[in-house]
């Protein structure tokens, strides 16, 4: 290099690791809903009244998140009823709508999805109807294609 030079030749690139690395997450081998239940259907439904300030939860029958990571979508979604439509107004990225996954048997491959809405005392949103949606992937017994599947809560109001 000259002394006018401001930037030294590059160096080697960074070695790749990526296919030697370690993963500690378990495979998942399989999803089922429990007995005479279905994915996606409400377990802990919501009250039909909350006030700002409070936290709206309803429990799902749910699936591991990690068959599909949703990276250009969302787990978890509040809706509100605006002139006859339901329109998304928080989803998994706002920092109030919990999203919590737990698995309830190993052996069974059951789990449950909890979402919880910190409702803020001034945070713009009306009152009125809303919902939760829950959106899932399972994975079926013996493998095969990972199938969506959608969740809804019942309506709750918002004074």
């Amino acid at each position: 290099t000259s002394p006018h030079d401001k930037h030294p030749p590059p160096g080697p690139d960074p070695p790749i690791h990526t296919n030697v690395s370690f993963n500690f997450n378990s495979k998942v081998h399989f999803d089922r809903p429990p007995f005479f239940k279905k994915f996606g259907q409400v377990l802990k439904d919501v009250e039909p009244v909350y006030h700002r300030g409070g936290t709206v939860s309803a429990t799902f029958v749910g699936a591991n998140p990690r068959n599909n990571l949703r990276l250009e979508g969302t787990f978890a979604a509040v809706e509100h009823l605006s002139h006859g439509s339901w329109k998304r107004v928080r989803d998994d990225t706002d920092w109030d709508l919990i999203y919590r996954w737990r698995r309830t048997s190993t052996i069974l491959g059951t789990s449950e999805v909890e979402l919880s809405w910190e409702v803020g005392r001034d945070d713009g949103m009306e009152g009125g109807l809303y919902r939760f949606r829950y959106f899932g992937d399972r994975k079926p017994f013996g493998g095969g294609k990972i199938e969506a599947f959608e969740g809804e809560s019942g309506i709750f109001r918002i004074e």
